[in-house]
Parts: C-alpha cells; structure tokens; sequence
C-alpha cells in the first residue's frame, strides 16, 4: 500500500539560513533548499501528515566541487537530514519517502 500524502512537510529546525522547502512537495517527495551560508551539516523536516512509516532515500542535485552525501533518519513525524561536510550555500537536496 503506498501513502500519498498532499501536503507539503515544513523545515523545522537546522539547515542554513532561511532554508526552504519546493513549492511542488509532498510527503513521498519533497526537495530542500538548505539555505545560505555554506556551513550546515543537518536539519530536520516536519511531515504535514504522520502516522505512517517513511523509509527515505536522498540525492543532492546541486553541482558541487565535491560530492557530499547526504543521509536521512526518519520517524513517523520527521525527516533528520546530515552530512559529513557542509552543503554548499543553497544546495538542493531531494528527499524521496516509500
């Protein structure tokens, strides 16, 4: 059974300064902007909707000089987002639930 969920999740703490979520996001798929500054390792993202289990995958999708993975440690009610070394200042990073 697949949940699909219409709303959008919220940041709710860490990440950059002012830090942002797309426009087009759900729950299931959602992409961050984490901001300015360059010197954010984690953040954490609110899920509009809980109650389900969110096993989440994650890509950065901004060009960077060097490739910085990004993991993700979900509850039923948020999203935990880390690297070892700092985004780059407004990288993107794409956020996939199953």
């Amino acid at each position: 059974m697949q949940f699909t969920q219409t709303a959008a999740p919220t940041i709710s703490s860490g990440f950059g300064t002012s830090p942002s979520i797309s426009a087009n996001s759900t729950n299931n798929s959602f992409q961050v902007n984490v901001g300015t500054g360059g010197t954010a390792t984690s953040g954490v993202v609110a899920f509009a909707d809980s109650g389900f289990d969110h096993a989440p995958f994650c890509t950065t999708n901004t060009e960077q000089a060097t490739i910085v993975n990004t993991k993700a440690v979900a509850t039923t009610t948020q999203v935990t987002l880390s690297v070892s070394a700092a985004w780059t200042a407004s990288a993107l990073v794409d956020v996939h639930c199953f």
